[in-house]
């Protein structure tokens, strides 16, 4: 988990540096906080395929 928290710290700050809005970055700092609590949850690892599922099931803007 050591890793993929570098890894997401390595990207919120590459959307900082590069002026993406403030509400752009906390909505992928809450998405990675909610993916790594179920990927903790269910003792798994992390891929690009379950990390699309996840956000598939959620909802999309309004």
């Amino acid at each position: 988990m050591n890793e993929y928290r570098k890894n997401v710290t390595i990207v919120l700050n590459f959307l900082k540096g590069r002026g993406y809005a403030q509400s752009t970055v906390k909505n992928h700092e809450r998405f990675y906080t909610l993916l790594a609590d179920d990927l903790a949850a269910k003792d798994i690892t992390y891929s690009p395929e379950y990390g699309k599922a996840l956000l598939s099931t959620l909802p999309g803007p309004a």
